[in-house]
């Protein structure tokens, strides 16, 4: 698998990610009554967020949809992977569940991330090819600093999935290994909702 279908490949499984995940979205917000969330409404936005992973560092311009004490926020990752600075390409995902009132000046919410990155990079006669999925669970909060402007920040910690694979020769056929390790993550965001 040459570089360019590896990221392809893996562009085309987060489209499909992140269409399963928009439909579960609206399912759950079809689902919800008003007096389980305190708030009928769906709101709409955008935002710029920079992540520290445990592998890389990235950015994410990413759009937002909620329901009720429900945030979905997704989006393309872009950045460099750590030690080696090598473009890291990807999507995030980010599940928000606020449990107290929303919309006020200050906005505390749990969340679950998931990151999934990669890049491919020749060196020499080898061509290597990883893959990072990242799950987290955590802790994080918005202000509003100006109107339908906010700030936000999360924290979380979870496993990541690691993935390497070498090409080294036609005749012998690639090797991988892979392996999972503790994760934790960082996300200082600026949004705007519509």
């Amino acid at each position: 698998m040459t570089g360019n279908n590896a990221v392809g490949s893996f562009t085309k499984k987060l489209i499909i990610l992140s269409i399963v995940a928009l439909s579960a979205f609206d399912a759950l917000a079809q689902s919800e009554t008003s007096d389980s969330v305190g708030e009928n409404t769906v709101t709409y936005g955008v935002k710029i967020s920079s992540i520290s992973t445990t592998k890389a560092f990235v950015l994410v311009p990413g759009f937002v949809a909620g329901y009720g004490k429900h945030s979905i926020v997704f989006g393309p990752t872009y950045g460099l992977e750590y030690g080696h600075d090598r473009k890291a390409l990807g999507g995030h995902l980010q599940y928000q569940y606020y449990p107290n009132a929303r919309h006020e000046r200050i906005d505390f919410y749990f969340s679950y991330d998931v990151d999934l990155f990669g890049f491919a990079q020749n060196v020499g006669l080898y061509g290597v090819e990883t893959f990072y999925w990242q799950n987290t669970v955590g802790y994080g909060f918005t202000l509003r600093i100006l109107g339908r402007v906010y700030l936000s920040q999360s924290f979380g910690l979870g496993f990541v999935y690691v993935r390497k694979q070498f090409n080294a020769n036609e005749s012998i056929g690639p090797e991988s290994f892979d392996r999972v390790d503790i994760a934790g993550l960082l996300i200082f965001g600026i949004g705007y909702g519509f």
